[in-house]
């Protein structure tokens, strides 16, 4: 059974929507996944100014490529790790990473719970997802969201926030797993 529980927005006050999602990482020793970073990068910016190591995942080659020029300019040398993937088929191993994050980004992947599996599967037992994304044109996109995120996570709290809404997903569900190295090198 999956615990669902509502956090109330008064919780937490942080400076920024950005900076609330930075604030939920696990563990800043460990390198962060983004998925669906985008050209702008713009959470992989505040991630990595965080002191943070990021695997930064964008599907799309152009994006990759324009988040490539917009981070040589941002002086975090050796931080940020740039990959096109597909978020249904992340290079990672199974069980390999402590938090994985997913801002405005769900919502453009084709095969969501797919993604939302892959995810599951790359996480650490006791790992954290974190997705921050909104309705776009109210077409129950937050409502299938979290039918995928229960599917596969044991614990998923949800945080309000204005028109969009943060998931923390914890305990992921695998049959099995194998610890290893964080990143496919091919």
């Amino acid at each position: 059974m999956t615990e669902t529980r509502w956090s109330q927005t008064g919780e937490i006050r942080p400076s920024g929507e950005r900076e609330f999602v930075t604030s939920l990482v696990l563990d800043p020793l460990a390198p962060v996944v983004e998925v669906g970073a985008g050209g702008c990068a713009c959470l992989t910016l505040v991630l990595a100014g965080q002191g943070l190591r990021i695997l930064a995942i964008d599907r799309d080659a152009d994006a990759v490529a324009y988040a490539q020029r917009v981070l040589a300019g941002a002086r975090f040398p050796g931080m940020v790790t740039l990959v096109q993937a597909d978020a249904a088929a992340l290079p990672l191993q199974s069980a390999s990473i402590r938090t994985v994050v997913a801002y405005d980004a769900l919502h453009h992947v084709e095969d969501l719970r797919g993604a939302v599996a892959e995810i599951a599967r790359v996480l650490h037992p006791r790992g954290r997802l974190i997705v921050s994304d909104w309705d776009e044109a109210s077409n129950g996109f937050l409502g299938r969201l979290t039918q995928a995120l229960r599917a596969h996570f044991h614990k998923v709290v949800v945080i309000p926030r204005d028109v969009r809404q943060v998931y923390l997903c914890e305990h992921p569900r695998r049959v099995a797993w194998r610890a290893g190295p964080w990143l496919h090198r091919k």
